[in-house]
């Protein structure tokens, strides 16, 4: 009874099933819900849809819970100046949960 949904967000790719949760890296909305139309793969109970590149009406209702922020130290060394470039970087880490999935009547 379970469907699997491969999505794509922010060109990276993220495995998840209905009504799980999983993490989002550094995802600038600020909106609690989100459809998203970007859908690589959809599993349902009987049949599997693969789409090139993309599923064609369908889409994802995503509901965003809580972001966390992480400091990442990133290192850099210059050729030939000896000395090394430090960069904090911030990443904000989203919880998201898929809500429901749902096809669109197609346009005839």
């Amino acid at each position: 009874m379970s469907k699997l949904i491969i999505l794509n967000i922010n060109n990276s790719q993220y495995f998840c099933e209905n009504n799980s949760f999983f993490y989002i890296n550094s995802f600038k909305r600020q909106k609690k819900e989100i459809n998203i139309k970007n859908i690589l793969l959809y599993k349902n109970d009987k049949k599997i849809y693969i789409g090139y590149p993309y599923i064609i009406n369908l889409y994802a209702k995503l509901s965003l819970i809580y972001h966390n922020s992480k400091k990442k130290t990133i290192t850099k060394f210059q050729r030939r100046k000896r000395y090394k470039i430090i960069k904090n970087v911030k990443e904000f880490i989203y919880k998201a949960k898929i809500i429901k999935t749902k096809w669109l009547k197609r346009k005839q």
